[in-house]
């Protein structure tokens, strides 16, 4: 599978979107849609956790789990999938600022395993529209 990604500038305080980042650790359905259960199945404290989402789509559930991982000096989340019968790969989302200016970019490489039924689904638009979701959100929340 291709790698996408979507990078938006983000008109808010570097804290505010931090913040949201790392509660989107936690609380994945505030910012994806879909998402109707989120279980923490290891806790290793406040920026790196193991995570059981089961996401809906098309009337089908499907159990994405996930190892996170957050640096606070690079303004990085990284979510690598564990053990998904479909799919190896990783999920990242950062925070670029440049002489005070904020972008929000997230960027997803999700490879088929041989033989899986991958299902159909435009990735790109998926990500685009998590992106503009927490745009929105930080831009909300400073309005």
């Amino acid at each position: 599978m291709p790698f996408y990604t979507h990078r938006v500038p983000v008109r808010t305080s570097l804290e505010t979107l931090w913040a949201l980042l790392l509660d989107k650790i936690r609380r994945p359905d505030r910012y994806i849609d879909g998402v109707e259960q989120v279980e923490i199945l290891e806790d290793t404290g406040p920026l790196s956790i193991e995570r059981r989402m089961h996401v809906r789509s098309s009337n089908h559930l499907t159990a994405v789990r996930e190892r996170i991982v957050a640096d606070e000096s690079t303004h990085t989340v990284l979510f690598k999938l564990q053990g998904d019968p479909v799919f190896t790969g990783w999920v990242v989302n950062v925070i670029h600022e440049d002489q005070g200016k904020l972008e929000l970019e997230y960027s997803m490489h999700w490879t088929p395993r041989p033989g899986a039924q991958v299902p159909q689904r435009d990735w790109q638009d998926a990500i685009r529209r998590a992106v503009e979701h927490t745009r929105e959100m930080a831009e909300g929340r400073d309005a």
